[in-house]
């Protein structure tokens, strides 16, 4: 597998951004590197489903002047409803309730909608239980959210980057 970003990349990467900011202790699920031991909770940031529509008319939504290299870009974009993933593991040390704390503070997190605005639509939260293959406790959660995707392309038609924006309303 190359080391292209794709718009999947782009989601998690905003969203594990998003809840470090607001002071949660987040990480991308399946990690490159070694996953270090639990001091408290942690939310692993995956995506569980993503519907991608149309933002415009073939997803085209025209061309913008790059800045930097005084050439024209073309844009294109999707309107997302994606299904994160935002499991709490925590130590067993601390019980239930450091999950509990974990799943308030994130609540709080995905509340202030981020900079770029990600609108969750749905939070919800499963039973604490215990993982015995990593010796953590876990508890599912998944946000239901809709956001806009949009990539730039260069003259040679590959995307440059994926960016995250908040719906718009």
């Amino acid at each position: 597998m190359g080391s292209e970003r794709t718009e999947l990349d782009a989601l998690r990467t905003y969203m594990t951004t998003l809840l470090r900011e607001q002071g949660v202790e987040a990480m991308e699920a399946w990690p490159r590197e070694e996953r270090p031991r639990l001091t408290g909770v942690v939310a692993a940031v995956s995506i569980r489903s993503c519907k991608a529509e149309p933002g415009a008319f073939w997803e085209y939504l025209g061309e913008e002047l790059d800045p930097e290299t005084r050439t024209w870009r073309e844009r294109y974009g999707r309107r997302l409803e994606v299904v994160f993933g935002l499991d709490l593991y925590a130590p067993g040390e601390g019980g239930g309730g450091a999950c509990q704390k974990g799943f308030d503070a994130l609540a709080g997190a995905l509340n202030t909608g981020g900079s770029g605005g990600l609108r969750v639509r749905t939070l919800a939260r499963g039973e604490v239980g215990y993982d015995q293959d990593l010796d953590v406790l876990k508890c599912p959660v998944e946000a239901g959210c809709q956001a806009y995707l949009y990539a730039s392309a260069q003259e040679s038609g590959s995307f440059t980057d994926f960016v995250v924006k908040g719906e718009i309303v």
